[in-house]
């Protein structure tokens, strides 16, 4: 007998916000396009939408390239691409809830409206039903303006903390596990089925029409439970609704911050959908600018800022909704959807007592006890006293590099700025510390203005400790280099015992005052530190007129 064929398949889901419309939520160029149409359908008496086409090329992009290799254009002829790409839209079981089902096909993922998709649906699903001490994969990120992303596999399963996941602000965006769906066909009696999660879910759904309903609306009910209390914690950074009435304050203060040269708590970050692809880009290219039709490329935060910071108060965040960013690899390839600009910033503000942050375009707001213990664990950082006393004048006009050497003469120690140090495991070099006092302290100086300075900061402190403890090559270089500098190799500990975080800004920092992501990052470092043996003071001084 022939076998019969399994009765669910493997489908990925997302769910939308507006009304059922392809209009609404499938993106103009396709509707626009002769390759694509639209269909009403009914799927179990649910009056749904069929969105379909193929995207296709005349001739593949690396095709010329080729060709001109071969000096010969007709043995490329012909060398197309055709990919299939379909969307079935159908309201989900609740329609005055305003939420759309979007089930794609094929490359029909690219065809969503990216404004209109729910982000979090699949980790908000498997939280509520996923086995805590099996899950599979994890990738997460850590929201520090570094774009840090990590993916790890366990087979055999494991729970979050064998992942390597902090519960201070590690944002989980994908999780593969088993779960138990009650009311899935293909969690009949009890079964568990693997759910990949992200911004969608992919999951086994069934084949027949009535029974595919009768799995989403199950899905449905899961989505309404409390989340399970081992998995609670990926939820300790929480969306908001866009219709609470505390957005249109977080919009006017990021409209002020935008314009703000010195914002700490705005920085850039990889939309968390594709970060997690691991591909390295060399440029964007901004869209929606006030010029029309001009297209900006950029590298980094600064440059999105530019194109807003000069128009007046309540106009910046208005334009930057109108503004959507690509990102391109070096062979100008596109490695991300076009995407609002939004979704590559974060910041992080108060308004009614709260803490909220933005982050893949979509508001947060911080659970209260992650907020007491990150707060908590800064107010102890920065209320340490540091082991440099008083710091010396630093001028406003002053440079970093120029500080450093005067903090070196101060502390009588010895300025190794921007001295690369070089070794076994780092043959490019690393950076030990700007200043190496006489009693052996590593001091790291940074001249903050955004996140991603104290990013980098903390980042070069953790990079110097780990490579001095690590590689036997790294102590012998060091001490070379400051015989180098006209100093005494001995200054130079067997191991580091203190370093200090010297944190310049025009206003005194303290454990308020940093972007909640570069906080969760500092107080991580000092975690780090501390297994280390290695004590992590900071310095903040503001600078002078």
């Amino acid at each position: 007998m022939p076998r019969q064929p399994n009765p669910y398949f493997r489908v990925t889901v997302y769910q939308l916000h507006g009304p059922l419309s392809s209009e609404t939520l499938i993106r103009a160029k396709y509707l626009d396009s002769p390759d694509f149409a639209t269909q009403e359908v009914q799927i179990a008496g649910r009056d749904s939408l069929f969105v379909r086409g193929s995207i296709s090329t005349d001739q593949a992009r690396w095709a010329p390239l080729v060709s001109g290799w071969m000096q010969d254009p007709s043995l490329v002829n012909g060398l197309g691409n055709r990919t299939a790409a379909a969307v079935l839209l159908m309201p989900t079981n609740h329609p005055e809830s305003g939420r759309v089902w979007a089930m794609t096909f094929g490359m029909g993922f690219q065809m969503l409206e990216a404004a209109t998709i729910d982000p979090g649906l699949g980790r908000r699903l498997l939280i509520r039903c996923g086995e805590p001490s099996e899950l599979r994969s994890v990738t997460h990120s850590r929201l520090d303006s570094r774009a840090y992303v990590a993916r790890t596999s366990i087979p055999g399963g494991a729970d979050i903390h064998g992942f390597g996941a902090s519960e201070l602000g590690d944002f989980v965006s994908r999780i593969v596990a088993p779960a138990v769906v009650e009311g899935l066909l293909a969690g009949t009696a009890g079964a568990r089925v693997e759910i990949r999660a992200a911004d969608s879910f992919n999951a086994p759904l069934a084949r027949h029409a009535h029974q595919l309903v009768a799995d989403l609306d199950a899905i449905e009910i899961i989505l309404d439970r409390e989340p399970i209390p081992e998995l609670a914690v990926l939820e300790h950074i929480r969306p908001i609704k866009s219709s609470d009435t505390v957005v249109p304050i977080l919009k006017g203060k990021l409209d002020v911050a935008l314009g703000n040269q010195d914002d700490l708590k705005l920085g850039l970050a990889w939309p968390t959908e594709f970060a997690d692809e691991a591909m390295p880009f060399s440029h964007f290219e901004i869209s929606g600018l006030p010029q029309r039709g001009a297209v900006a490329q950029g590298h980094n935060l600064e440059d999105i800022v530019a194109q807003l910071s000069a128009l007046p108060d309540g106009h910046r965040f208005v334009r930057l909704e109108k503004m959507k960013i690509q990102a391109f690899s070096d062979d100008n390839d596109p490695i991300s959807n076009l995407l609002p600009a939004r979704q590559w910033l974060t910041f992080e503000t108060n308004a009614n007592d709260r803490r909220f942050c933005l982050h893949d375009g979509r508001w947060y707001v911080v659970d209260e006890g992650l907020d007491v213990l990150l707060s908590g664990r800064l107010k102890l950082i920065f209320n340490t006293p540091s082991p440099l006393g008083e710091l010396p004048f630093w001028p406003a006009d002053m440079d970093e590099p120029s500080y450093n050497q005067v903090l070196a003469n101060h502390l009588g120690g010895v300025c190794l700025d921007r001295k690369l140090i070089q070794c076994a495991v780092n043959r490019k070099g690393f950076e030990s510390c700007d200043v190496l006092t006489p009693d052996g302290t590593y001091v790291h100086v940074k001249k903050l203005g955004r996140s991603t300075g104290a990013s980098h900061l903390f980042a070069q402190a953790g990079v110097s400790a780990q490579t001095l403890l690590d590689d036997t090559t790294a102590l012998p270089a060091l001490r070379a280099a400051v015989m180098n500098a006209g100093a005494d190799p001995g200054w130079v500990p067997d191991r580091p015992e203190k370093t200090v975080l010297v944190m310049g800004n025009k206003n005194r920092l303290n454990e308020k005052s940093l972007f909640a992501f570069s906080g969760m990052r500092l107080v991580r470092l000092a975690d780090e530190c501390r297994r280390q043996n290695l004590e992590l003071f900071v310095a903040p001084i503001a600078y002078s007129p």
